[in-house]
């Protein structure tokens, strides 16, 4: 009734929030702080995309619907980690190259990784939402938007966030210490 449909809501959009919370605290101190800021800002266009799909479609909002959010909030940070942690290589083995060549060659080494992970994933989900019913095809059919957008935003937006908020921080500092 609507007194489930509005806890489901409130405490839907409570984990969210502590989930990236908890994801942003992690990836600030894996990282820097421009790694975690790029990386919440891919997560919430992840998201943003899926409440899309969802209206787009129709869909019910339900626990199912949760379940998925934070499927693909995972898996989307698992892309954009794997990229992440290729950039802090490639910055340590050329210091002389500039961030936006070495971020460039990172997702260049990175993309048949992560393509062959979204297509095989796909993979298996395509058949479940295909050939299931109810819930589980639900899942499926929301797994399959969240894996492309979350290809998407490990590859092209993190990245260029990164590219950004880094800059932005340069000339921060620079301005500072005129």
């Amino acid at each position: 009734g609507p007194k489930f449909s509005a806890t489901l809501l409130s405490s839907s959009i409570l984990a969210i929030v502590v989930a990236m919370a908890l994801i942003l605290l992690y990836v600030w101190v894996r990282f820097r702080f421009a790694y975690a800021v790029s990386s919440l800002i891919a997560l919430v266009h992840d998201i943003l995309m899926m409440l899309t799909v969802i209206t787009l479609f129709r869909f019910e909002f339900s626990g199912i619907t949760v379940a998925a959010l934070l499927t693909i909030i995972g898996y989307s940070l698992n892309n954009t980690i794997v990229i992440f942690d290729r950039i802090r290589e490639n910055v340590a083995l050329s210091p002389n190259a500039s961030l936006s060549v070495n971020i460039n060659h990172s997702v260049t080494q990175s993309l048949t990784r992560t393509v062959m992970s979204a297509v095989t994933t796909l993979i298996a989900i395509i058949p479940l939402a295909i050939f299931a019913s109810g819930d589980i095809q639900l899942f499926a059919v929301k797994m399959g938007f969240g894996i492309l957008f979350g290809t998407y935003s490990s590859n092209l937006l993190a990245p260029a966030m990164l590219y950004w908020v880094s800059n932005a921080q340069a000339k921060r500092k620079a301005k500072k210490a005129e």
